[in-house]
């Protein structure tokens, strides 16, 4: 036979359940307080929460750290392909010259249509030209150059306004217009390219 103490001695406090003995049987005496208090998470060593959830998202210093390392590492990739451009925009320039010289050369040299040839700089651009001055040329082929260049001779010959331009005479692609061709532009050492006595394009 089952028998149920209710006495008010036997109760336990509202913080735990309390039991009654009945024979060799213990059956535990579920209260409100207790049956809300099991759906709270539990203590366990050291004061964690066993079912505690990590919080997600980031904090506000963590976003302003990421965007202010976003931004410097924009900063820095735009200053290095700056730098890449200027220094593609100076190379080609000066290949461009060297590769006037050398076709005004080898136009004299094979003596195509039996005449000298020649180079001049109209800013910013490059004319190669067939005759004994640029003023007289009967053909002129213009390569364009870029601005961001600028280009100085130690010659008068080599500017197409004043003067006659490097002349490369027919058969022996000699000159008498030599002189240093200076490419220059801000940020880089400056780079010369000569032309000699026997038309030798020096760079």
């Amino acid at each position: 036979m089952l028998l149920l103490n209710t006495s008010p001695l036997d109760r336990r406090s509202s913080d735990s359940p309390s039991y009654v003995v009945a024979g060799r049987i213990r059956l535990p005496h579920r209260t409100a307080s207790t049956a809300r208090s099991s759906s709270f998470p539990r203590l366990v060593s050291g004061g964690y929460l066993t079912n505690a959830k990590s919080p997600n998202g980031f904090s506000l210093i963590e976003v302003v750290i990421v965007i202010a390392l976003s931004g410097l590492v924009l900063a820095l990739g735009l200053l290095l392909s700056m730098d890449v451009y200027r220094g593609t925009v100076f190379r080609s320039t000066r290949s461009i010259l060297v590769s006037s010289l050398t076709t005004a050369r080898a136009r004299a040299l094979s003596n195509q249509y039996q005449s000298p040839h020649g180079v001049c700089y109209s800013a910013p651009d490059f004319i190669v030209f067939r005759g004994s001055s640029f003023s007289t040329a009967q053909d002129k082929e213009r390569i364009g150059g870029n601005p961001a260049v600028t280009l100085t001779s130690t010659s008068s010959f080599f500017t197409c306004g004043t003067g006659t331009g490097i002349l490369f005479t027919q058969l022996s692609a000699t000159t008498t217009n030599t002189g240093a061709i200076i490419v220059t532009q801000s940020g880089h050492i400056d780079e010369t390219v000569s032309v000699n006595a026997l038309g030798t394009i020096v760079w």
